[in-house]
């Protein structure tokens, strides 16, 4: 049976094809495809980046052992260089150490006795003033210096025709104009003590060297 279509050509309906559909979803797949094959592969890469941070993780901490006594010897080594530098310029001074001691003992009266003499460092706090090359302006402040004490430590007893204390050992020190010229005394420390069932004197004198180590 024949059959004509009898409506005008503008209100025909129009007959679709499933190609644009069937494109989108190609697409759309693809799309999908490319972003799972992405994430895969990134996650492959996090794993491995994981993995090596792990490793380092591992490499740092076996090593830190060797950290921890390298810092040490660092340390020892900052202060055995503070110790060398002190016995360098007693070595290489011109400091005459056994004048020294003669001094020391040529000083002290008979009632006097030595039980250890010894050179330290000793910090001392200084007031400085200094002017800024650029503004002019002065400042004054504080600062801290470390600088070689001689201490002389010892006992003092009362006996007959002698002087009483540690004033006569100090006046001399002061008095002799070689020895006070080397060493400004400090404030000494005294405390009563028994040395062999007598009654003595326990002192500690401690003289600033003047000018360093490297006195004439």
């Amino acid at each position: 049976m024949i059959q004509i279509n009898l409506l005008p050509h503008h209100l025909r309906p129009v007959k679709r094809t499933p190609l644009p559909y069937l494109l989108s979803i190609a697409v759309l797949g693809g799309a999908v495809a490319w972003m799972a094959l992405t994430y895969l592969g990134a996650r492959d890469e996090i794993r491995a980046a994981e993995a090596a941070l792990d490793e380092r993780r591992s490499e740092l901490a076996a090593l830190q052992v060797y950290v921890d006594q390298a810092n040490e010897l660092a340390a020892e080594k900052q202060a055995l260089a503070h110790k060398i530098g002190i016995i360098e310029e007693i070595v290489s001074g011109r400091m005459l150490w056994s004048r020294v001691l003669h001094d020391l003992s040529r000083l002290a009266p008979d009632n006097f006795w030595y039980s250890g003499i010894s050179v330290e460092t000793q910090q001392y706090r200084e007031r400085r003033t200094e002017r800024d090359p650029e503004t002019g302006a002065t400042e004054t402040r504080d600062i801290t210096l470390r600088r070689p004490i001689l201490r002389v430590q010892g006992y003092v007893a009362d006996s007959p025709g002698s002087p009483t204390g540690v004033s006569p050992l100090m006046q001399a020190a002061e008095s002799d104009p070689d020895f006070s010229s080397r060493f400004q005394l400090e404030p000494p420390s005294l405390r009563p003590a028994e040395f062999e069932g007598q009654n003595v004197t326990s002192f500690t004198l401690e003289f600033l060297i003047e000018g360093g180590l490297n006195n004439d």
